[in-house]
């Protein structure tokens, strides 16, 4: 009879909710993932990870609320804003989002696709595409305190707009980082983001009071073909902190980058026209926008920063190319692991 009660009471303890689980989502059970005000049920433990089947479209902004962490997993599938708000808003916790296209946010102030107003993000594999904020941010917005690590995007065709009358902020056409918020970018490509004002690839804002200035650090990405009034493809005002390594800036204008001090990178490189082409991940399912550097002799073997992986998944050698693609395909692909936390990004 002990036996058989112990036995009992193990069951009872692998069955009791806490228990972090593999969630599946699809367009009738999207309720598993967001109630009926828009946050998350309170059904959801710290750890659990939600996989799309298909395609989903949500009706409001999905807000993650809650000190938990959360995995989202697209699994190569589509997020789609309601049109009236962010895709996705993060005011608390752990958040990791994996092979997911986002898409169709239109936010009246900060953050189209992603309003990370605090917490930590941690994004690998995805897409930002024809996502809109008034204020700033069109792709992604990191608010004060909120921390972002980004690795092999795309951010495509997002844009600051200014459509509610206060073009005077219209900043960070596909990423936005404000005083006191951190991101890391590597391996991401940015192109054909619009900010009225300044910075249409990425913004990063200076001190507000005795709040510190935003910092961003830009590593083996390609930014080409943004628009903004100032800074087509990069803006930092004045007190912010912008580090930009082994990246390639390409713009037929001349106003390629404001107060930028770039390292071992090109701007506008001479005898190349970037080609803009469509390719698969190799260690996910979404499709990128990429500009490979076929010809662009300058970035070939010219990286200086030890990097295992591009954009695209393929092996970088022990020579990296400059830029978020490597020249050559790899025969064989890691497959990258991130640990949000601590924004440490293995192979």
């Amino acid at each position: 009879m002990k036996k058989f009660l112990l036995l009992l009471l193990a069951l009872a303890m692998f069955a009791s909710p806490g228990w972090a689980a593999d969630v599946y989502i699809d367009k009738n059970t999207i309720d598993k993932l967001q109630s009926a005000e828009g946050t998350l049920p309170g059904s959801i433990n710290s750890g659990d990870v939600f996989i799309f089947s298909e395609d989903i479209k949500l009706k409001q902004t999905l807000t993650i609320n809650r000190n938990i962490k959360l995995t989202i997993n697209g699994n190569g599938h589509k997020l789609t804003g309601s049109g009236n708000g962010s895709v996705i808003k993060i005011t608390n916790g752990d958040v990791n989002l994996n092979d997911l296209t986002i898409t169709s946010g239109d936010a009246q102030n900060y953050g189209g696709g992603v309003y990370v107003q605090s917490g930590t993000l941690s994004v690998t594999n995805c897409v930002f595409d024809h996502n809109t904020a008034n204020y700033s941010g069109g792709g992604m917005y990191v608010g004060e305190g909120a921390k972002a690590f980004i690795r092999q995007c795309t951010f495509i065709n997002n844009t600051a707009s200014g459509k509610f009358g206060t073009p005077t902020y219209d900043m960070g056409g596909g990423l936005r980082v404000q005083a006191g918020g951190v991101a890391e970018v590597t391996n991401c490509t940015f192109t054909r983001n619009t900010a009225n004002k300044g910075g249409g690839g990425l913004y990063v804002d200076g001190p507000n009071g005795q709040i510190s200035g935003g910092e961003a650090t830009i590593n083996y990405c390609t930014f080409v073909n943004n628009v903004g009034e100032h800074g087509s493809e990069l803006y930092k005002a004045n007190g912010a902190t912008l580090t930009v390594s082994n990246s390639i800036l390409y713009n037929t204008g001349t106003d390629l980058a404001y107060d930028i001090e770039l390292t071992n990178s090109l701007v506008k490189p001479s005898g190349w026209t970037p080609k803009e082409e469509t390719a698969p991940s190799k260690t996910g399912n979404v499709t990128h926008t990429v500009f490979k550097i076929d010809g662009l002799t300058a970035a070939i073997d010219k990286g200086t920063e030890t990097i295992t992986l591009d954009q695209l998944g393929t092996n970088r050698d022990s020579k990296p190319d400059i830029g978020a693609v490597e020249i050559a395909t790899a025969a064989t692909v890691a497959t990258p692991t991130f640990s949000p936390a601590g924004g440490t990004y293995t192979t």
